[in-house]
């Protein structure tokens, strides 16, 4: 049982059979036995479930930090019909209704007992992919997510986000009742200095760099900024959250739009087109082809030289 010493285990009960689970890259079906998660890495992770099996079907999902040794429960709630996070040790009598028991009130105890109905994780194989979960996430921190998500960092496929525009957010049945996603707010028709006048507001108009300088001044550093647009990609991605969508294409038309930025963040735009990379190697044809070029969108905003190699 050393392994589990060395990697994060996660607890879950009660969810119904046949629910469609995601742990970031590790896709399954959940079962009458099913417990839990085991042999996570250190690190940024997302579970999604949702029992829609369809590609755009509705799903709930929370983000958490992985860390060596810790044990981490939720159980499932049938009136909210969704997981929620246990704080409190489990009791005795909660592990016996889900079929088996722990000796102990520790989490951390009776691992050995459920080991068998914990479904396994593998480490990234790069032979299998050019991308790992760890590079699609290597700029969110767990104080973006503060920062960006609601409360114990949930969400679902309707979750709102700042950058929807206010008449799609007023039809949205979750909106009311829902926490947002706390997106930085960007205003791609108000691009220039307010106190721009004539020429000057017109090429700001026309090179975002002003307006790009002027949001990184608004939050930690210009990698926070990195980790929204890979935030906001995980969210459409795995969540279905055509809201967080909204904000990554905001993000990359921002990005797409700056012109002297170029050489004075020269370095950010580097990792910005390795990032941009990193997620286009993540999508299905059908993804990319149906979503992300939706519209030409992306042919119409990347304008990369020929010869600018990453």
């Amino acid at each position: 049982m050393e392994v589990y010493a060395q990697t994060t285990t996660l607890i879950i009960l009660g969810l119904p059979e046949n629910a469609s689970v995601t742990l970031d890259h590790l896709a399954f079906t959940s079962t009458r036995n099913f417990r839990g998660i085991k042999y996570i890495s250190p690190g940024i992770h997302l579970l999604t479930y949702g029992f829609d099996t369809s590609e755009l079907g509705m799903r709930n999902g929370f983000f958490f930090v992985g860390r060596v040794g810790d044990v981490l429960a939720w159980r499932w709630d049938m009136n909210a019909e969704q997981l929620e996070r246990i704080h409190e040790q489990l009791q005795e009598k909660e592990l016996q209704e889900s079929n088996y028991s722990m000796r102990s009130t520790s989490l951390t105890t009776g691992l050995q007992s459920i080991h068998p109905f914990l479904t396994p994780v593998s480490p990234d194989n790069p032979e299998e992919s050019n991308t790992t979960w760890s590079d699609l996430t290597s700029y969110i921190t767990p104080d973006l997510l503060n920062r960006v998500l609601p409360p114990d960092w949930s969400l679902t496929s309707q979750t709102a986000s700042t950058n929807d525009d206010a008449a799609e957010l007023s039809d949205l049945p979750s909106s009311k009742a829902e926490a947002i996603l706390n997106f930085t707010p960007i205003n791609l028709k108000r691009t220039f200095d307010p106190h721009a006048v004539g020429r000057e507001r017109t090429e700001q108009m026309l090179d975002k760099s002003w307006y790009l300088n002027s949001l990184i001044q608004q939050i930690p550093d210009e990698l926070a900024l990195l980790g929204e647009l890979q935030l906001s990609f995980l969210t459409v991605l795995y969540m279905n959250n055509f809201s967080g969508f909204e904000t990554w294409k905001k993000l990359f038309t921002l990005f797409c739009g700056c012109k002297s930025a170029l050489t004075a963040r020269q370095q950010l735009f580097r990792n910005f087109l390795i990032v941009l990379r990193q997620q286009f190697d993540m999508c299905t044809d059908e993804t990319f082809n149906e979503i992300v070029l939706e519209g030409n969108f992306v042919n119409e905003n990347l304008k990369v030289p020929g010869n600018f190699t990453i």
